[in-house]
């Protein structure tokens, strides 16, 4: 959002001037939800498309099943983010904890992030938080 429109939304109406409704939709942060219900080990599974610049501040894993040595990596594109996160034991919640590539970690409007599992049973929901640039 450009400079202009959030001055735009600030400023159109009291109410919103009153919020700073165009700081809130500049600054607010941003999450996408994937969940990983085929095997994702082979080929990767797109989770979402970028629609504005923007960084990744944390990955979060739940996983769905129980597979001994489970993991996910999420990608830009074919890059790693992190190293990959602990999906092995249904109901865990694992967060990005290591490994953080900050070059694939901020995005472009129009990058596609994609999921790679270590193994074909690995299932689980994925949640990116990130932030506008």
């Amino acid at each position: 959002m450009s400079e202009n429109n959030r001055a735009i939304l600030n400023d159109m109406n009291p109410t919103a001037e009153k919020v700073k409704l165009g700081d809130m939709a500049v600054y607010a942060p941003v999450i996408f939800r994937k969940a990983i219900t085929a095997a994702a080990n082979s080929t990767a599974l797109a989770a979402f498309t970028a629609p504005f610049a923007m960084r990744i501040v944390d990955i979060i894993v739940e996983a769905t099943a129980t597979v001994s040595g489970g993991t996910v990596t999420p990608k830009k594109g074919t890059t790693a983010m992190c190293t990959a996160i602990a999906c092995a034991a249904d109901k865990a919640v694992t967060h990005m904890s290591a490994g953080a590539v900050v070059a694939a970690l901020e995005l472009a409007a129009g990058d596609v992030v994609n999921l790679s599992t270590a193994n074909a049973g690995d299932r689980g929901i994925v949640t990116f938080i990130g932030v506008r640039l």
